[in-house]
């Protein structure tokens, strides 16, 4: 059996199982029949002995079960990642931001922003549409209790609709994550405004200002193993609440912005048996434009109530437009390295971009060949 370890504790967290209920679960297993079988290295459940009868044989099955399931979910959820939240991991959103390490909230100005920085919405001329599509850890492939290999997906899609003589701005956003027996979704009302623009934006400084509307949602697909939990089966296996960001954006200069951002101000508990509460976040970000060349910066902050601990990351990107039609970046930050790239086609009143990004982790993963994003933009 494999001993319990806090990557194997937080992973059944993730899945609604409480610290209490986890320990509980680990108690019983050490003090099974299986207990001789501890400090071997056995890496799948024993099929009982035929000779079992009655009740021994129906307690065994149903621990033998539960393993399984502790098990099974520990490895594949191990790959989303390894700094110890719960709910709601922050990969990241978008292709174009990732490709530079998600350095985005000095800048956020595409249909990307909502998830970075909303207040930059007010810098889109045009409606713009997005969607995303990402392999998660390519190379890891966990294998299910089915026998199946498992995909891990991380998906987006994001309209942004122009108001009031571009002075205001609003948006709605989604974002999933996705495997074969385990769901995250995040759907965004996004609402910008300028609260301070010269006529034509032709002059700074500019300041303006975001606000979302989040509604977080998790879900468990139901199997032959979630209803051996009497926790679980009573409770559900769906959780849903409801937080908010606000951020500004400072136009310093015609080449360097500023942007501050608080996530999830409103406590979210989405904890299926016990409260758990997703962090809150707060960042600062800044832009610099010369010429055809973006650099970036962000420093951010999140309050880890799993482990009691904060953590401070830094990111730092660039990107560079060839030509019209092409651009580079490269980004990179405390948890992973990027680079990227992008192609450009369209006219005045009609653009199409696509953007695609290589991310690779620089963590205790081993055997992946890095996250891939693709995504598609038109602005019309």
């Amino acid at each position: 059996m494999q001993k319990t370890t806090p990557e194997n504790q937080r992973l059944g967290l993730r899945l609604g199982l409480s610290n209490e209920v986890y320990r509980n679960q680990r108690r019983r297993i050490e003090t099974s029949q299986f207990e001789s079988e501890r400090n071997e290295a056995v890496h799948e459940v024993q099929p009982p002995n035929p000779l079992w009868k009655g009740e021994a044989r129906s307690h065994a099955l149903g621990m033998a079960q539960k393993i399984i399931l502790i098990f099974i979910c520990s490895t594949v959820i191990l790959f989303l990642t390894d700094t110890g939240w719960s709910y709601f991991p922050n990969l990241g959103a978008g292709a174009r931001p990732m490709g530079m390490g998600g350095a985005y909230t000095g800048l956020a100005d595409d249909a990307n922003a909502p998830f970075f920085n909303p207040a930059g919405l007010t810098q889109l001329m045009k409606r713009e549409l997005t969607a995303m599509y990402s392999m998660l850890y390519v190379g890891l492939n966990p294998i299910l209790y089915t026998g199946k290999t498992d995909r891990l997906g991380y998906h987006l899609v994001s309209f942004v609709q122009p108001l009031h003589q571009n002075t205001d701005t609003m948006a709605v956003s989604w974002l999933a994550f996705n495997s074969a027996f385990y769901d995250e979704n995040i759907f965004t009302l996004s609402y910008a405004r300028c609260l301070y623009l010269f006529p034509h934006r032709q002059k700074f400084p500019s300041l303006s200002a975001g606000l979302n509307i989040k509604i977080l949602n998790l879900c468990i697909e139901t199997n032959e193993y979630t209803k051996l939990d009497s926790d679980l089966s009573t409770r559900g296996l769906s959780k849903s609440d409801a937080t908010l960001d606000f951020s500004l954006l400072l136009g310093v200069t015609p080449k360097i912005n500023l942007g501050l951002v608080a996530a999830n101000i409103r406590p979210v508990n989405i904890g299926l048996i016990q409260q758990e509460e997703v962090p809150l976040r707060l960042a600062a970000g800044l832009s610099y434009r010369e010429g055809n060349t973006l650099q970036l910066i962000d420093i951010s902050w999140r309050n880890n109530l799993l482990n009691e601990r904060k953590e401070i990351n830094l990111s730092l990107g660039i990107e560079h437009w060839l030509f019209r039609q092409v651009c580079i970046r490269a980004g990179y930050n405390i948890k992973s390295i990027s680079t990227g790239a992008s192609y450009r086609y369209g006219y005045s009143n009609y653009e199409m971009q696509l953007d695609y990004a290589f991310i690779y982790p620089l963590s205790s993963l081993v055997n992946t060949y890095g996250t891939h994003r693709f995504a598609l933009s038109v602005r019309f």
